[in-house]
This record gives structure tokens, C-alpha cells and sequence, in this order.
């Protein structure tokens, strides 16, 4: 027994030594892989300088100088005057640009506001980019992940301008980043860290709990199977998620300073519920007032992969869907995977914004968040493929130059159809609207082309300060009298809210009535759509980009003729200042607000048109043959400022334009018998688009047609001395789809024997 003992004493002592030599044999080992692994630390942090020093500066020398469209104007007031947005409010991003705001850098509000968004995204490139190391991604692919991400159309189009959706491109990448950390460690703080972004995520955009909810559960779940889902874990978690949304807290506060130009009333439980839950618009819900666009979902897909195919430039598609594969072995991948599934799924159902040209740029934004995760598998799709090619050191490079040629092609592509740094078109449309505004006056606005952007001037360039300014929407609110009635104290509102068919509310009509004659009232944009009560109170007299409202009661006969005497040179004078022309087409599509706000110049010129047109009609100023005449040289003058401003490239295709300027001119050549040639050029031009393509749909084409065929001007009762040649041309388009009717309707009438 003792020899066997021994004998098994001698094995365990050799068995140690042997242990303990294998030990020191492997220490050397560990050091290597230790110093290998601070070599890619160093490698990866240079990559991440690089990357967003470029990025940054790119996004810089194309940033808008000022105020863009759309939602951007009301968010950058919000920052200017550290107010409360649309709904939910977006507390986190208005503290973080209400600092870049009081930054002591130049240019305007505006440009640091829009400055913040440069730098927020190209932080989420630098996470991007972390992301795919993480997950064991090349330093190369991973870098070209990032710079794909940050120069791709929509990304970088977002990033020039005061908006919400560069922070929340930051905060998804962070959550991402720190999901695919703590699948590998499967620590508590991680976990934490994790729970505090995902506040920060609800503090900043609602759509982010798409991705909040399924990597909660796969984290509490990974936490359970490790034993470590105690109740002090779960305690600091929910503490962590309640610190990530305490900027809400901001919202009340700033109901109970009653911040002009601010949204909501905070200030009771129910209030900020109903702001955070967006019930304003529907919670589900991207815009209001725009009804649910249903059997959309196929086609809105569709548009989706073209978006996604010309983002990654096509090719890219294959690295995505490699990166995708590789990532579906793992438990983190599959749930960052449904995400993505379940994020753009619940986009595409439940968006209720067409798919038109104007509202699906709108709807293009949301598609931002999930471009976070397409750029993931981007990198990790061209790390596995690089890793499937034998590597020398000419290849290497070689596979480097293309590698990065891949993201100088994005810059090369995009850069002239985001460049905006001279784009100065909403804060000068701003301006002129304005400008020649009496001192004290009120302007209602409607719509977000005017409403933002004259408000940035006033509230955040201190421009006209003196004119007050309402909102029509937001005056049908029950909290908007309580927050934002105070700050025009010599202004009488009635009842508690704008709306004509509510026991505590009032017309339109009511509340000109009121304050008319206190102070002018101009009008920016249209009426509140189901209140037709102005109809019968008030006209609308042209000035400049918006309107004077005048009661009917104080314009009759002569006195309604006497204020447009000059018009003509007036409104050249107002709109001289207002660009004009063209845009771009690849850089401003009809999706854009620069489209919009184009439209709404040439507006500016052609309503006051029409109303003199119809106006001269009326039997009261035929009465008045001298008005009447001062009324017609008024309306053909702007429709000639209008049309010389449709120049090659941008021309009126709508032919109802061109017939109602005809017959302005024909009316006109009882005056000026020169008025009749163009009134025959304009007629020409409304026969021949209507008869374009065998159309002809107006019912005055024929009439009209016939007129410019026998050269006869009805309006002088006469034959025209001099026609123009061109019109012959028209004559010929007529008859041809004259010709075609008739066979048309020949056809029918066999059918129907």
C-alpha cells in the first residue's frame, strides 16, 4: 500500500512539474497575442481618426449656411428659444443643439444647429465602423463600411441640416455596438451602459424602440442563463433606462416658462402624456390629417430596395448579404437581424404617407435607421470575402486601392446632389415675406413652408420682431391659448380655440372680425381646410409672398379697383429679391423642399394675376371702364413677370395657365390693340399642350382652337392684323386631334349599333 501510495505521490508531483513548465512555456504565447492585440487597438483608432476628420470636413464644405425646409426650421427655432418640438419633443437633441447654439463659433443659429447634425453623424461612422471590428471584421472593411455609411445620398443629405435623424443614427449604432459587446462578455455593466442608450434612444426618436424591445429581452435572457439576472441586477437596469429618459423631463419645465413658439402644455400628467404619445398626430402614425395609405406595403418595398441598391452602389448588395449570413450564426446577430425585419416591416405597414414624390422623401428619412445595420453587414460581407483571396503584399494593396475606390465613388456620386452651402433660398423666402409687412401686424401662416422659416428669421435672427405671428394649425389646440396666448397680449381671441363648429371654439372669420381693425392682417399660405366662414367676410388683396386680408364690407366699386393701380411694379419690387428659375434636377427632385418652396415664388405671381383677371370680369368694374382697364395692364404685366421666369429647362406644362393669360391679353386688347398678339401666343400655347399627346381634356380647347384658326380676336370683334407664324402649328395639332375624335367617336357609335 505504502508503494502504491508513493508511487502515486511521484505521479501527481511530476504531473505538476509538467503542469507548471506548460504554464511558463505558454506565457510567451498570451504576450504575443496581447501585443497583437494592441497593434489592432492602435490600427483601429487611427482608422477611426481618419475617417471622422474626413467625413467631418466633407460634411462642412456642403453644410447648409442656414435654415433648410421642412422640419428643420421648427426644430431650430426649438434650439434657439430651448422650447419643446412637435411631438414626442425630442428633449435630448434640443438640449444637445441648444448647446451648439451658444457655441462662440460663426455663422448664424441656424449653421451651428446644422453643424451639430455634421458632427453626429459622423460620429455614427466612427461606430460603424467599430461595430464591424467587433464583430471581427478587417480595419479595411470596417473603415469602408464607415465611409459607405457616411457618404451615402440619404445619410449625408441629413447630415447638412438641423435634424433629429443624425443623433439617432449615433444612438442605434451605440446600442448595436454595445449589444455585440456584451454578447461576447455577458457583463452587468455592459448591460447598464446598454439600458442607459436605449433611454437616451426613446429621449431622441420613438422609432428606436423597434430596436430597444427585442435586445432588452435577448439581453434579460442572456443575464438569466448566466445566473445573473438577480434583483439588484434588474433594479440597476430599470434605473439605468429611467436615467436614459430623464431629458424628458425638460418638457414640463419648459410649459411652465410658457417658451413662445413652443409645443404642447406639459405642464399636467396628461398633457405630457399625450405629447409623448405623439397622440396628436397617432401614436402609430408618421404625419396627421393624412388618413391611413393601406395595400401600399409591396410598393413601398420596392421602392425600399431600389433606395437600398443605389446606396450601396449595387455591388454592395453582395457584401450585405455575405455579411448578413455570417452574422445569423451568432445569438446577437439573429436578434440585430430582426430588427432590421421587424423595424422596416412596421415602416412599410403601418406609415401612412404615400408614396408620391414629395411625401416619399418624407417617408425616406425613417429608412436611415435601418441603413445603420445594412452598412454592419456591408463590412463584414467584404472582410469575409477579402479573406477568401491569397494575400501578398502586392495584392494587399492592391485589394486596398479598390477597397477605398469603393467609398471615393460614393463621395464622387453624391457630392453636387447634397452640396447646399450656398443655399440660402428658405431664409431669403423668410425675409421677403416679411419685409414688406406694416409695422405691428399680424401674419397667420399655414403650412411648414411658411411657418418655419419666417419664424427662424424672427426668433432666431431677430428679424421683424414687430410683426406677430400665428400659426393656424396650432391655434385649433387646446393648449395653445394657455402657453402661447400671453405673448401677444393686444391680440383678442375670443374663446379658447380656433375652431368653428366646438361650443368653446372660433371662426376665422370671428377672429378677423375682431382684430382687423386693430392692427392689418396678412395671410401666409392657405386657409384652415373646413372652415369656409371667410368666404363671405373678407378678400384677399397680393402682397408680395403673402396676402392682405380685407374686409368685403370695405371693398366695393372704385375703392376696390384704386389699390391695384400699381400693382404691378409693387409686386416686382416685393419679389425681386425671391430666387427664380430652375433647380437642379438631380441635386432637387420632386421630392424636396426646394421644389416646394420654387412653387410657391412663382405663386407669388400668378395668384395676384388670376384675382385681377377674375376681377375685371366681374359686371361691378366693367361699370368702371378706366379701373378696369388699370386692373387688366396690372394682370398682364405679372403674367408676363411670370412666364419670362418659366425660362427653357423650367416651363409651366400647366396649360389652364397659359388660357386664363390669354384671355387677360384679350381683354386687355380692348385698351391696347397690341395686347391681341399675346393674347394669340399664349392661346397657342394652351392649344398646343392640350393637344400634346392627344390630350385636349379642357373643355375651352375647341373653342379656343377654333379662334386662334380663323386669326378672330372676339374681343375686339375682329380679324387679327398680325398673327403670329408659329400659330399655324397649332392649328394643325388641332385639327389632327379633331380628325381623331371624330374616328373615335364613329368607332363608339358601331359599338353601340
Amino acid at each position: 500500500t505504502q508503494s502504491t501510495w508513493g508511487v502515486m505521490m511521484r505521479d501527481k508531483a511530476m504531473k505538476s512539474s509538467t503542469e507548471h513548465e506548460a504554464v511558463n512555456d505558454e506565457k510567451p504565447a498570451v504576450d504575443t497575442q496581447l501585443d497583437e492585440h494592441l497593434k489592432f487597438a492602435a490600427a483601429d483608432g487611427v482608422a477611426a481618426v481618419v475617417l471622422f476628420v474626413t467625413v467631418f470636413a466633407c460634411y462642412l464644405c456642403t453644410v447648409y449656411p442656414t435654415v433648410p425646409g421642412g422640419d428643420s426650421g421648427e426644430l431650430i427655432v426649438v434650439a434657439c428659444n430651448f422650447g419643446a418640438a412637435h411631438p414626442p419633443g425630442y428633449p435630448l437633441w434640443t438640449w444637445l443643439a441648444h448647446l451648439f447654439v451658444l457655441l462662440p463659433i460663426g455663422g448664424v443659429p441656424a449653421w451651428r444647429v446644422n453643424v451639430s447634425s455634421c458632427f453626429f453623424d459622423s460620429a455614427a461612422s466612427v461606430v460603424v465602423l467599430l461595430c464591424v471590428r467587433s464583430w471581427g471584421g478587417s480595419t479595411l472593411a470596417s473603415f469602408v463600411a464607415g465611409g459607405m455609411f457616411a457618404f451615402s445620398h440619404q445619410i449625408w443629405l441629413y447630415a447638412l441640416q438641423g435634424e433629429v435623424f443624425p443623433l439617432n443614427n449615433f444612438l442605434v449604432a451605440c446600442l448595436l455596438l454595445l449589444t455585440i459587446q456584451f454578447s461576447h462578455k455577458r457583463t452587468p455593466s455592459l448591460a447598464y451602459l446598454g439600458a442607459f442608450v436605449s433611454g437616451l434612444c426613446l429621449s431622441n426618436q420613438h422609432t428606436t424602440v423597434l430596436y430597444v424591445l427585442p435586445i432588452a429581452l435577448y439581453v434579460l435572457l442572456c443575464l438569466y442563463r448566466t445566473s445573473a439576472c438577480s434583483f439588484e441586477v434588474l433594479f440597476k437596469l430599470a434605473l439605468s433606462g429611467l436615467l436614459g429618459v430623464s431629458p424628458y423631463l425638460h418638457l414640463p419645465w419648459t410649459a411652465s416658462r410658457l417658451v413662445i413658439d413652443s409645443w404642447g402644455d406639459q405642464s399636467t400628467m396628461e398633457g405630457f402624456l399625450r405629447h409623448f404619445l405623439r397622440q396628436e398626430y397617432g401614436t402609430f402614425k408618421l404625419a396627421s390629417d393624412l388618413g391611413v395609405e393601406e395595400g401600399l406595403f409591396v410598393e413601398r418595398l420596392t421602392k425600399y430596395v431600389q433606395y437600398l441598391c443605389q446606396e450601396v452602389l449595387y455591388i454592395g448588395i453582395l457584401f450585405v448579404a455575405f455579411g448578413l449570413l455570417r452574422t445569423l450564426k451568432r445569438g446577437e446577430g439573429r436578434v440585430i437581424a430582426f430588427n432590421y425585419v421587424f423595424y422596416m416591416a412596421f415602416m412599410f405597414y403601418l406609415g401612412n404617407l404615400p408614396v408620391t414624390d414629395f411625401y416619399l422623401g418624407v417617408f425616406m428619412r425613417f429608412w436611415q435607421q435601418g441603413s445603420v445595420v445594412v452598412f454592419i453587414w456591408f463590412g463584414l460581407g467584404l472582410s469575409y470575402l477579402l479573406g477568401l483571396v491569397r494575400i501578398s503584399l502586392w495584392t494587399s494593396r492592391c485589394l486596398s486601392v479598390l477597397c477605398l475606390s469603393l467609398v471615393l465613388t460614393q463621395v464622387m456620386l453624391n457630392w453636387k446632389r447634397v452640396d447646399n452651402h450656398d443655399n440660402h433660398y428658405f431664409a431669403t423666402y423668410g425675409r421677403e415675406a416679411l419685409k414688406p409687412l406694416p409695422k405691428n401686424s399680424i401674419l397667420l401662416v399655414n403650412e411648414d413652408i411658411n411657418n418655419n422659416p419666417i419664424k427662424y428669421v424672427q426668433q432666431c435672427e431677430g428679424y421683424r420682431r414687430d410683426v406677430s405671428i400665428l400659426s393656424v394649425p396650432l391655434m385649433t389646440y387646446h393648449w395653445w391659448l394657455t402657453t402661447q396666448g400671453p405673448h401677444y397680449p393686444d391680440i383678442h381671441f375670443r374663446a379658447a380655440r380656433y375652431h368653428p363648429w366646438e361650443s368653446d371654439g372660433y371662426s376665422i372669420a370671428q377672429f378677423l372680425i375682431d382684430n382687423i381693425s386693430k392692427k392689418q392682417i396678412f395671410i401666409a399660405g392657405d386657409w384652415k381646410y373646413g372652415d369656409p366662414t371667410h368666404e363671405q367676410v373678407v378678400e384677399r388683396m397680393s402682397h408680395g409672398l403673402t396676402d392682405r386680408i380685407i374686409l368685403r364690407s370695405t371693398v366695393q366699386g372704385i375703392s376696390m379697383a384704386k389699390p391695384w393701380k400699381s400693382l404691378s411694379s409693387y409686386t416686382t419690387a416685393l419679389l425681386k429679391a425671391v430666387p427664380h428659375g430652375p433647380l437642379p434636377p438631380l441635386k432637387y427632385g420632386p421630392e424636396s423642399w426646394e421644389q416646394v418652396i420654387r412653387n410657391k415664388n412663382y405663386e407669388a405671381w400668378l395668384q395676384p394675376a388670376h384675382r385681377l383677371a377674375k376681377m375685371a370680369e366681374s359686371e361691378e368694374v366693367k361699370a368702371k371702364p378706366k379701373e378696369r382697364q388699370q386692373i387688366l395692364k396690372a394682370a398682364a404685366s405679372l403674367y408676363t413677370g411670370y412666364f419670362e421666369r418659366r425660362v427653357s429647362g423650367d416651363l409651366d406644362t400647366v396649360s389652364t395657365n397659359y388660357r386664363d393669360a390669354g384671355t387677360t391679353f384679350g381683354m386687355h386688347s380692348e385698351y391696347n390693340e397690341t395686347a391681341s398678339a399675346d393674347m394669340f401666343r399664349y392661346w397657342m400655347s394652351y392649344v398646343k399642350l392640350e393637344t400634346s399627346n392627344g390630350r385636349g381634356n379642357d373643355p375651352g380647347v375647341m373653342e379656343i382652337g377654333n379662334i386662334v384658326a380663323a386669326h378672330f380676336n372676339p374681343y375686339r370683334r375682329e380679324v387679327a392684323k398680325h398673327f403670329p407664324a408659329a400659330g399655324d402649328d397649332a392649328i394643325a395639332m388641332l385639327e389632327r386631334m379633331q380628325q381623331q375624335r371624330a374616328r373615335t367617336q364613329t368607332g363608339h357609335a358601331r359599338d353601340d349599333l
